[in-house]
């Protein structure tokens, strides 16, 4: 006698493994969502300083838009690198990287005096945290 043909495919899996499959898959994307909501969220805290970096190192507004708008280009740049780098490098290992240095960079940030080296910092974040796009979505992808 023949097995009856399920109509439910497992994609190579039985259906044991496609439940576990299915939960980690569950907690990786959850799990990516909230380390991005986390990123976006660092990327957008100095609108909430700005105003008070404006008074303490008495410069204009265009200054301080020069500062902000250097993590923005270098975000947007750094994508350029970001996705190939995770590929060679690892895409769980690229995006800890990127989470880490984003990290200490704010808390460094926190401590500067001078604007110019803020804006370098801030820079260098932005960099940080394209770190974590393209190999999260190459790994969202994979699951």
């Amino acid at each position: 006698m023949s097995k009856p043909v399920s109509n439910v495919e497992h994609y190579g899996y039985t259906e044991a493994e496609e439940k576990v499959f299915h939960k980690y898959a569950i907690r990786m994307l959850i799990g990516f969502s909230l380390l991005y909501i986390f990123f976006y969220n660092g990327r957008q805290n100095m609108n909430l300083a700005i105003p008070l970096m404006i008074e303490d190192f008495q410069v204009t507004k265009a200054d301080m838009g020069i500062v902000t708008s250097a993590l923005f280009w270098c975000y947007g740049f750094g994508h350029l690198f970001s996705g190939r780098l995770g590929e060679i490098i690892g895409t769980k290992r690229f995006i800890f990287w990127g989470v880490v240095l984003s990290a200490l960079l704010n808390f460094i940030i926190s401590f500067q005096t001078s604007l110019i080296v803020i804006a370098i910092l801030w820079g260098i974040n932005g960099f940080a945290q394209s770190m974590a796009w393209s190999p999260g979505v190459s790994l969202t992808n994979k699951w």
